[in-house]
């Protein structure tokens, strides 16, 4: 498949270690999600070739511009590598602190909470199982517009009871599901996390 798609970002980190979500959720203008996210695209840059979905807002954050942004890329690179290592959560957490504090003079929380935990173990988990190719997620948000040749789509039950009943233009959720269900040009697919 091309590209995975749901109407939430949480339900594409779940599936399964083989998709590698463009985004960790809404862009909240958290420092630490914007961290996070730094450190996201350097992942989506090298498995697609394109930044994460939040990235610009995630520079915002960080109050760091794009050449800054640029200066990063290479130390950012160096995390990733050590993500893939051995090293300690709390070690790459400290590690992803100096390399941004380089450039910003935010303050970034010292301490490595299970949100930070939870995004850097996601991290590795796509690192340790990009031997196969990752399959980009995306929202149906993110998808609007876009077509791919084979889509996969993720569904809740609730999702799919929808479908059974009908959908309906009324329903923003449902208007949603249509986006996602209507991207490929050539096949649709309903994937569960078994099937990754």
């Amino acid at each position: 498949m091309d590209v995975l798609l749901a109407l939430q970002w949480k339900p594409l980190w779940e599936v399964g270690s083989h998709v590698l979500p463009l985004a960790y959720g809404s862009a909240k203008g958290h420092i630490h999600e914007a961290a996070c996210t730094l450190l996201l695209s350097e992942l989506t840059q090298r498995a697609f070739g394109e930044n994460a979905t939040f990235y610009n807002d995630a520079l915002t954050t960080l109050g760091i511009d794009h050449e800054a942004g640029q200066r990063l890329r290479s130390p950012l690179q160096a995390i990733v590598t050590d993500l893939a290592g051995t090293m300690t959560i709390a070690e790459i957490w400290t590690a992803l602190n100096t390399v941004i504090a380089s450039e910003t003079d935010r303050p970034l929380p010292r301490q490595c909470n299970y949100t930070h935990t939870a995004r850097l173990e996601n991290l590795r988990a796509r690192l340790h199982a990009s031997a196969g190719q990752l399959v980009p997620g995306l929202t149906a948000h993110q998808a609007k517009g876009r077509e791919w040749e084979t889509v996969g789509v993720h569904l809740t039950g609730a999702e799919r009871e929808s479908l059974r009943g009908g959908l309906s233009s009324d329903s923003e959720d449902h208007r949603k599901l249509y986006v996602a269900l209507t991207r490929a040009k050539r096949m649709t697919t309903v994937v569960s996390g078994e099937a990754l």
